[in-house]
Formats: C-alpha cells, structure tokens, sequence
C-alpha cells in the first residue's frame, strides 16, 4: 500500500464493554482490555496504491465495519487535583494500543473514477480477502481505534475522582 488515508473518522459503535482493568500504583500505570461488538468508521477516503496483488485507486466515501473488535489498552499517568479538592487522572495520557478484529467488511465509494463494474469487484475482493487487506489498512485503523478508545477514557477519567475508582 502506497498511500491510504480516511479525512473524516469514527462514526459509531454499540455494546462496548470493559473486560479488564489493573492498575499498578507504584509505577502508575493502567492496562485496559475493552470490547466492542462492532465499530464502522465511515468517512472519506484518499487511495492510491496496491493492495496485495491489486491497484486501486480513488477517493469518496468509504465504510469499514469491524466485528468483535477487542482492544488492549495501557498508558501511564498523572494525577492533578481540581477545584473539589479530589485527584483525578490528568486527562494528557499517551497510550499504547493493540487490538483484534474478527473479521472486517470494506466499502469504497468512486473507485478507478466511479467506474462501478471495477468498483464492485474491488469491494468484493477486498471483502474475500479482508484479514490479509487489515495489514495494509492497519496505520488508518490503528490511529481510529485509538481515537475512539482515547475519548472513551478521557471521558471517564475527566469526571470519576482517582479514590471512586476503587469504591
């Protein structure tokens, strides 16, 4: 893959859940495992490459839904006090990220300048194909799943105090 990126991300999951969670207080460190049953992103895409043995080229809206997604999750961090006298996580972590998808359904809109023939057999390829197609997509899935995850905890971790964690 020469090039591949998504301008717009993430646009909805469902039935997310927090499998496991362990802190280590001496080192300061949280390691998360999250699930989702699916996530799509959905966006605009630029495209211009191969992917494994075919060229493809175009730009337009695109769909990747990812079935049971599981995602390890782990990042250091800081505690600040607010204004209610409580610690909370410093909400500025820089987390480290793997993750496992069971299967992967593509869609590219205005492939090879709209031909529609080309563009339906591409999908259907990158569809027949996709854990093989989830390396070459791997950096722009990687850095939406991260995202996504990212503003999750943020969002915890901005309105639950360090001590009503382990209430």
């Amino acid at each position: 893959m020469q090039k591949a990126k998504f301008l717009e991300k993430f646009k909805q999951q469902t039935d997310r859940s927090v499998v496991h969670i362990s802190f280590d207080l001496e080192k300061k460190h949280v390691h998360t495992k999250l699930t989702f049953k699916w996530i799509t992103i959905e966006g605009q895409y630029e495209i211009d490459g191969r992917i494994l043995v075919l060229p493809i080229k175009g730009n337009g809206p695109a769909n990747i839904s990812c079935d049971n997604l599981v995602v390890n999750y782990d990042f250091d961090y800081k505690l600040i006090k607010k204004d209610d006298g409580k610690e909370y996580f410093d909400p500025n972590i820089k987390p480290v990220l793997t993750y496992d998808i069971a299967k992967n359904h593509f869609y590219f809109g205005n492939l090879f300048n709209g031909d529609k023939t080309l563009e339906q057999r591409t999908n259907q390829f990158l569809n027949e194909h996709g854990s093989e197609i989830d390396k070459d997509f791997s950096i722009a899935v990687s850095d939406t799943i991260n995202s996504i995850t990212t503003s999750i905890v943020k969002q915890t971790l901005q309105i639950v105090s360090f001590e009503e964690i382990f209430i």
